[in-house]
């Protein structure tokens, strides 16, 4: 019985060392609501990663052409499958990522926020706050990670069409 406290202390340090600070909070839960988001989305891929596609098409080298064409291809994969339920976003076929807001701000159809970035549910140990954006114009949203203070991430930066099945809601 006396071990119980140790033993949590030194698992509690274990996730704060692997990046799971348990002071996120549940990483598949949000308190923030988000009726206007919510809903399935495809990726429309032409639209999705500018500056990756930028630098594909100023690319010489072919060698470092399948390079960024890989990634590319990887990055269209990880967009699969993508959902918005109550302040959580998914999306992934082989391993599933999760964004649980936890605090946004939402104006004119565009929502600022952090979450909690869980780059695969199915591994405890590799989660990370951050901040992330959301433009919807219609049936088109825009999903970006980072912001102006900390860059944004262009394999983040992805354009998709809400799926028929979940209209718009206010």
């Amino acid at each position: 019985m006396e071990l119980r406290a140790p033993i949590a202390g030194a698992l509690l340090s274990l996730a704060a060392l692997a990046g799971c600070d348990p002071g996120y909070g549940d990483p598949t839960r949000s308190p923030i609501a988000t009726p206007t988001f919510d809903g399935r989305y495809q990726l429309i891929a032409e639209e999705s990663f500018q500056a990756l596609r930028a630098d594909l098409a100023a690319e010489p080298d072919p060698d470092r052409q399948v390079l960024l064409r890989q990634i590319l291809e990887g990055n269209e994969d990880a967009f699969a499958d993508f959902r918005i339920t109550h302040g959580v976003i998914t999306f992934g076929r082989e391993i599933t990522q999760s964004f649980a807001l936890r605090s946004a701000t939402i104006e004119d159809g565009e929502l600022r926020g952090e979450a909690i970035w869980h780059e695969d549910i199915h591994d405890p140990g590799d989660m990370s706050l951050e901040p992330i954006r959301l433009r919807l114009k219609g049936d088109r949203l825009e999903f970006q990670l980072g912001d102006e203070k900390t860059g944004v991430d262009q394999n983040f930066e992805a354009v998709l069409k809400r799926m028929g099945d979940n209209p718009p809601r206010d």
